[in-house]
């Protein structure tokens, strides 16, 4: 960096002391700034449109620790209709750490941090100063906005793959021109603040970024597929490894005649315990004797079954360990040294840990029953010489 630039931070950095913010600067040290604490919020359900906040902010970003947890206390209260999310644009050593949160900032010339950007920069705050919260959120949530309903499903493909079903209807007697942003973050993030608390929504990708253009009483239906091992960070680390329990996507519709935000909605894939198992042996067998079972479950969402959770209906239990892929059988045999009329349960867990009903089958194991024979022949031949025939006797249980 050269003498002029710094200079600029400097006196940008001085001017910043009176927000509480942090400049972030590649490889450099941050400003260490005192906050205040979160101030007291009224409630406001009345919003003409769920709000959205975009934060700009970073690893090395030290006021941006306490911002990443105000912001989140005030979402999970339910006082205020709004959604976030964290722009995560630089590293704990001041690199790039995601391409699309840096133009993204770069877009709203974000040099502060943490920056928040409201409804699409109808309103800013610039540092840590949760007291603004309050006024921010309710000015944006109360202004005018373009009559469109919008809707946002998510279907979750396996392998980190998600399909994104967007629905957006223009309810106005003109042309709606718009553009949407569709942000794919992890609910809880991978990557953790200054502080080492991890971030909430944390920004991966966009699942859309485009402009749309609805006539008026139209709507916009829309679909994408997003694998996330095609997409990596900055470090050259893939988003494979996204689990659908902590991914959320916030569709974003922007006005284009003043890039202000017109509505904001939400999706998180849902997670479905894996289906009832079906058990597949014998129905009957004898006392000492070993028998194999299969069993197999399906899971709704694809994922694996981690593990089939066995009990034998005489006391034992057994666990049959996988990863086995949705569809596919864990086998296992057991021996019943009593006879009696036994029911087999077993349950299937998924990788996510969620338990799906019951499977049972019923087993007799009676015991050895003489041969019940109807061959004149021998029966002649038994009664004829009692004291004859000693190993056929002893096989047929005579």
């Amino acid at each position: 960096m050269n003498g002029r630039i710094s200079r600029k931070v400097f006196v940008f950095g001085i001017m910043l002391l009176f927000f509480g913010a942090s400049i972030v600067v590649p490889n450099s040290k941050q400003i260490h700034i005192s906050t205040k604490n979160f101030g007291e919020m009224t409630p406001n359900q009345n919003y003409s449109h769920t709000v959205f906040v975009g934060i700009g902010t970073s690893q090395n970003c030290e006021p941006c620790d306490p911002w990443n947890q105000h912001i989140h206390e005030a979402y999970v209260s339910g006082e205020y209709d709004f959604e976030y999310v964290e722009m995560i644009e630089f590293d704990h050593e001041g690199k790039v750490l995601n391409q699309k949160a840096h133009e993204w900032a770069e877009s709203y010339g974000i040099g502060a941090y943490p920056t928040s950007i409201s409804d699409g920069d109808y309103q800013r705050i610039v540092g840590n100063y949760p007291g603004k919260l309050p006024d921010v959120l309710d000015e944006c949530g109360n202004r005018e906005v373009a009559d469109i309903t919008a809707n946002i499903t998510l279907s979750w493909l396996g392998n980190a793959t998600i399909q994104v079903n967007i629905t957006i209807q223009n309810n106005e007697s003109i042309q709606y021109n718009g553009h949407i942003r569709a942000f794919i973050t992890e609910i809880v993030s991978r990557y953790d603040t200054f502080g080492g608390d991890p971030y909430h929504f944390g920004f991966l990708d966009y699942a859309f970024d485009k402009d749309i253009f609805i006539d008026a009483g139209e709507e916009y239906v829309n679909s994408a597929v997003w694998n996330g091992n095609e997409h990596e960070d900055k470090h050259g680390n893939d988003f494979g490894d996204i689990t659908k329990n902590n991914t959320q996507v916030t569709l974003v519709i922007y006005n284009s005649d003043d890039g202000y935000v017109d509505e904001t909605v939400i999706d998180r894939i849902a997670n479905s315990p894996p289906n009832m198992p079906t058990i597949d042996g014998p129905t009957s067998g004898n006392p000492g004797a070993s028998y194999d079972y299969d069993f197999t479950a399906t899971d709704p969402d694809l994922d694996d079954i981690e593990e089939y959770i066995v009990n034998w209906g005489d006391g034992n239990e057994e666990t049959i360990t996988g990863p086995f892929a949705s569809g596919s059988s864990g086998t296992a045999s057991h021996t019943w040294t009593e006879e009696w009329d036994y029911i087999i349960t077993a349950k299937a867990k998924d990788i996510n840990g969620l338990v799906g009903p019951e499977g049972t089958l019923e087993v007799s194991i009676p015991k050895n029953e003489p041969f019940n024979f109807n061959f004149p022949l021998l029966s002649w031949l038994f009664e004829r010489f009692p004291n004859a025939f000693p190993i056929l006797r002893h096989m047929l249980g005579l």
